[in-house]
């Protein structure tokens, strides 16, 4: 492959480019949004100021103060945000960024659970703003065999003054009374799995899934600690690849409706990070002794939103291709539990894919306002899936969205109908 170098005047062009794209982006944050036109959408609206910082980190906190409020309730106080994610956060693509916020004391925000960390999902890269909401509507509603799921409420975001475009207040993975409710204390763990390490304490197992040691909620582990979890993981994934040597049913330590509900809900949105790629989470509860899938999270790479590994075509598998459910896929117990699992449920999925155009007609006004502001609908914007240049608005963005899971569920019914 050849490297084209370029001159004196190129140099120049390039820099004059990229100035340009950086103005664009700060011109489209400051375009002129009215306090009366976001007020006038009805949605709870979160103030954080960061005494005129600006947030350029993903690991450095800036002290900053918020208030939200929505009707006749209010909630702030003091706090500290910084920037959150992967690939959202560091993309050129991406202008719009999420952000991670830390009260000082707990609250309830909109009458979620109670807690300090909030997540604000800018949803840039899911221009429907709808993937998060679907999949925890699922796994709250349908496929809903798990201990916990986080929630959301749509916020309007205004930072430093300035309107910042809608986004979704999320409940945080991590262990809380009101969220993960296990003890690590007891011996409990929350993994997440990911191709990242993204934690401290961090091991590969034997079948090649990384696990990140996510929340101790204070308990410190020792090494030695560290390293009997990592040969424990190891012994108990031996049950579900047969590789034991007790004779043992891999069912006996890991939870079978979990695996199969996780499992639904990621292949039926054919959801890019879920073959352990990214945001994976597991937990192992000590006291049942037994490895539970969940909770479900990030899903702004699913329903055609990438052409990533075939994501974007409605056929094949996705979250088959992760370590565990490969060899889960052939295994006779779990099978007959996910084809129970569908059939009892299909007419269900169906429906909420039907449901969904409500959500977007509720939502519509602020995500359009949200694009005024942004220019993503018909714009380039990672991950940039298969059609994007001629959906250039947000109910094409919907209709698209609408469209690719309705094809989904009939081909997933020819596999398990």
């Amino acid at each position: 492959m050849k490297i084209r170098r370029h001159g004196p005047a190129g140099l120049v062009l390039v820099a004059f480019l990229l100035a340009s794209s950086a103005f664009f982006a700060f011109a489209a944050f400051y375009s002129s949004v009215r306090q009366e036109e976001y007020e006038g959408l009805g949605l709870p609206v979160l103030n954080v100021n960061t005494y005129g910082k600006k947030i350029s980190s993903k690991e450095k906190y800036l002290d900053a103060v918020y208030s939200l409020d929505y009707g006749d309730q209010h909630w702030g106080g003091g706090c500290r945000i910084r920037g959150r994610g992967n690939s959202t956060w560091n993309t050129i693509d991406t202008n719009k960024k999420p952000y991670l916020l830390k009260l000082d004391d707990d609250e309830a925000l909109l009458g979620l659970g109670r807690a300090r960390r909030w997540v604000l999902k800018a949803s840039a890269t899911d221009k429907s703003f709808l993937r998060d909401e679907f999949a925890f509507y699922l796994a709250h509603h349908i496929w809903d065999r798990f201990a916990w799921t986080p929630r959301q409420r749509f916020v309007t975001l205004i930072l430093n003054g300035k309107y910042a475009g809608l986004y979704g207040l999320q409940e945080k993975v991590e262990i809380l009374p009101e969220r993960v409710g296990i003890n690590p204390a007891d011996g409990s763990v929350l993994f997440k799995i990911d191709e990242h390490k993204s934690e401290r304490l961090s091991f590969t197992s034997e079948h090649g899934a990384l696990f990140n040691i996510v929340d101790t909620d204070g308990v410190e582990l020792s090494w030695d600690e560290f390293f009997a979890l990592k040969d424990f993981v190891n012994e108990r994934e031996k049950y579900l690849f047969g590789e034991n040597d007790d004779g043992g049913s891999w069912t006996q330590y890991f939870d079978l409706d979990s695996l199969v509900d996780w499992y639904l809900i990621n292949e039926l949105t054919k959801n890019h990070d879920s073959r352990f790629q990214a945001s994976c989470f597991i937990y192992y509860d000590k006291p049942k002794d037994k490895f539970f899938m969940g909770p479900v999270w990030d899903f702004d790479l699913s329903a055609g939103n990438t052409d990533a590994a075939g994501c974007s075509e409605t056929d094949g598998y996705i979250t088959a291709q992760g370590f565990w459910y490969e060899h889960l896929l052939t295994d006779e117990v779990f099978m007959a539990a996910l084809r129970s699992r569908w059939r009892e449920t299909r007419d269900e999925i169906s429906g909420s894919i039907d449901g969904i155009q409500d959500w977007a007609d509720a939502l519509r006004d602020a995500a359009v306002l949200n694009d005024r502001a942004w220019k993503s609908f018909g714009h380039r914007q990672w991950p940039n899936p298969t059609g994007w240049r001629s959906r250039k608005s947000y109910q094409d963005e919907v209709d698209y969205m609408v469209g690719y899971l309705r094809a989904r569920l009939v081909w997933l019914d020819k596999q398990w109908g």
